[in-house]
This record gives C-alpha cells, sequence and structure tokens, in this order.
C-alpha cells in the first residue's frame, strides 16, 4: 500500500513538472560554443520553414542571454515582424496592442519559445524552438576550436 501511495505521488509531482514548462538558456555563461552561430543557423531554419513575410512571431519569454539576444537580432535581420517579451507591460495592454496588429497585417502571430541547453558532463549542446505546438532541434558540438552542427534538425509537427 505504501509502494502504491509513494508511485502516485511521484506520478502528480511529474504531471506537474510536464505541465510547466521551463524556456530559456541553460548552459554556464562561460561555455565556449558559439551562440550567436547557433542562433544564426537556427533562423535559417526558421526561415525555410516560416518565411519572414508571412510570419509575426511573439517571444513569450525573457530574453536577457546570449542566445536570446543573437536570436532575437538575427530574426530582425531577416525580416521578421518580431513582437518581444515585456513583463512590465499591462497584459490587456499588450492584448489588445496584438490584436490590432493581426487585424492591421491580417496575419497570425506564432508564439516563440527556446529552450538552449547542454547534456550533462558533455560538450555537447541542443537547442530547441517552439513556435505554436511545433518545434525545432538541433545538437552542436564544438570540434578543433569551432563550433558544428552534431546532426541534423528535427521539426516535430
Amino acid at each position: 500500500m505504501r509502494t502504491i501511495i509513494i508511485t502516485l505521488l511521484l506520478s502528480l509531482s511529474v504531471a506537474g513538472c510536464v505541465g510547466q514548462p521551463s524556456y530559456g538558456n541553460f548552459t554556464d555563461r562561460k561555455s565556449h560554443i558559439d551562440q550567436q552561430k547557433i542562433a544564426e543557423d537556427a533562423v535559417d531554419q526558421l526561415v525555410t520553414l516560416y518565411p519572414p513575410a508571412h510570419t509575426r512571431l511573439q517571444i513569450k519569454q525573457p530574453t536577457p542571454d546570449v542566445f536570446g539576444q543573437a536570436l532575437t537580432r538575427q530574426l530582425r535581420q531577416h525580416g521578421y515582424a518580431l513582437i518581444e517579451f515585456n513583463r512590465r507591460a499591462d497584459k490587456s495592454r499588450r492584448q489588445q496592442s496584438d490584436n490590432q496588429a493581426l487585424q492591421n497585417n491580417n496575419s497570425h502571430i506564432e508564439p516563440l519559445h527556446y529552450v538552449f541547453d547542454r547534456f550533462v558532463d558533455t560538450e555537447l549542446y541542443r537547442v530547441t524552438l517552439f513556435l505554436g505546438s511545433q518545434s525545432l532541434t538541433r545538437a552542436y558540438s564544438k570540434e578543433k576550436g569551432k563550433t558544428v552542427a552534431a546532426g541534423h534538425w528535427v521539426h516535430r509537427k
């Protein structure tokens, strides 16, 4: 009986974690991976799947980290209409602004989140971009001092 209760409690705690995803950059600030290059690669992939002229993005998280700043810069340079995260803005005012932008442009705004992390005890890094219900993921490593892709992009629809 005690085993069943412990199993049930563990299941509920895991379910709670699954329902509250964490986004952001979870790498050490001192990592030697070229996050600018990874952001450029991520935006190049986005361009092939979500053309800038037809896609408006809303970053749904703060971007104070190296990867987040590089990603935001690259998205703008590639021509994406971008609504950045603003924690201080009044939610209703932000919602009205988004609705007005939608009406003015007759386009859909895709919510964008990202996770940049490192596999434990390795020099293998991973970036995942979440656009609405879809995601793009790719791994990276360092070889001879250079940041290189460690696999293909995985697009989950």
